[in-house]
């Protein structure tokens, strides 16, 4: 007798919306410009750590918005973290910036907006089209996270 293992059974499940913005801003300027713009409460949370080496770098930023009426709350993640250090490697003029993201699948993504407690489709298209209106934001676009392999870092 065969047992059969299904590989979905130990993948996470995702029940939140992602999206993606990428911006030149800090991310405490980009927090209160949302805050600003979009009638948000987003407050600093403790800064997180999602390798498991030991070192406390690298960094990331988070905020969060909670809605305790609605059940709902939204999580600003810094894709990029906020110590960069710099690497000379042999035989090159410049030092170069070496960078860890957060969710290596999202090179272009410099900021994770996540979504939890059942927002729509549109709300999330909605959201989007509002981010994009923003100064300082170049691009927000959604992302399906169960689509992403590596999405434990961002899981409450």
């Amino acid at each position: 007798m065969q047992i059969r293992i299904d590989k979905d059974e130990f993948m996470p499940q995702v029940d939140f919306g992602l999206i993606c913005i990428s911006s030149s801003l800090k991310e405490y300027r980009l927090a209160y410009t949302i805050n600003r713009d979009l009638m948000l409460n987003l407050v600093r949370d403790t800064d997180v750590n999602f390798t498991d080496d030991g070192q406390n770098l690298p960094l990331y930023a988070r905020y969060v918005h909670e809605d305790e009426l609605a059940h709902r709350s939204i999580v600003l993640y810094g894709n990029r973290p906020l110590v960069r250090s710099e690497v000379t490697r042999p035989g090159d003029l410049f030092s170069t910036e070496e960078t860890n993201l957060l969710l290596a699948e999202l090179p272009k993504a410099d900021y994770l907006l996540q979504f939890n407690g059942g927002y729509s489709n549109k709300e999330l298209d909605e959201m989007k089209e509002c981010l994009h209106q923003l100064p300082g934001v170049s691009i927000a676009f959604i992302a399906d996270p169960s689509k992403i392999k590596n999405i434990d870092p961002i899981l409450i």
